[in-house]
């Protein structure tokens, strides 16, 4: 679910911007400045959507900031929804329920969705192999990440860099 921001927030469309053009070449200490960008952006949209969530909504968008910001941290080495339900002292399935809520994805749509666009960035703005991009992202079996990134990007990683 897309939120588009509100003429009272006049300060997210250029930060969505500048995050955009960021991450279109790369930079020194890119991933740092697109770290600082999104955490901005989507904190200043939280303040902006917070103050018209109330009770249980307003609970699960925390829960869901919360799974986002463990997701960032972790994504490398946890990859199954019940590790993350359990950082948060959550049922896998109420994570879930959260949001499919708010999100409209589930909790393993969200950790793939996570892999595979570090794995396009990896892939797109570094010279490593795709051997190496499997390691740098946690698989111990590049084969196994080939099969993953085509899973849920569609196509394998080779075509994915030659494509950019």
């Amino acid at each position: 679910m897309l939120y588009l921001p509100a003429p009272d927030e006049p300060a997210l469309l250029p930060l969505l911007r500048r995050l955009h053009a960021e991450t279109r070449t790369a930079q020194p200490q890119q991933d740092e400045v697109v770290r600082a960008y999104l955490l901005l952006t989507l904190e200043l949209a939280a303040r902006q959507f917070g103050a018209e969530a109330s009770g249980g909504a307003a609970l699960a968008q925390q829960q869901v900031r919360q799974f986002g910001a463990l997701l960032n941290q972790h994504f490398r080495t946890r990859r199954t929804v019940q590790e993350y339900a359990e950082l948060l002292h959550l049922t896998a399935g109420h994570l879930n329920a959260v949001c499919r809520r708010v999100l409209n994805k589930t909790a393993s749509a969200l950790i793939h969705e996570r892999v595979v666009v570090e794995a396009q960035r990896l892939l797109t703005h570094s010279a490593l192999s795709v051997a190496q991009v499997a390691h740098e992202l946690g698989f111990d079996d590049a084969s196994y990440f080939g099969r993953y990134f085509r899973k849920y990007a569609g196509q394998p990683p080779e075509q994915y860099r030659q494509q950019r």
